[in-house]
């Protein structure tokens, strides 16, 4: 996935989301665009589905 936000700050963040952090510290912004920019074909649905986003 993408992250854009609102400062212009933009950053990659891949599967393993627990092991992504951000390099200069938090982030201060007023929204958050997600763009996924892959996905992986799964065995039984042709979409893709998020079940939580946590933002701190």
């Amino acid at each position: 996935m993408k992250l854009e936000f609102s400062n212009g700050q933009t950053m990659m963040v891949d599967n393993d989301f627990l092991s992504n952090e951000f390099p200069d510290g938090a982030v201060h912004t007023s929204f958050v665009k997600i763009t996924i920019e892959a996905v992986e074909k799964g065995s039984k649905y042709h979409d893709t589905c998020m079940s939580e986003i946590r933002f701190f």
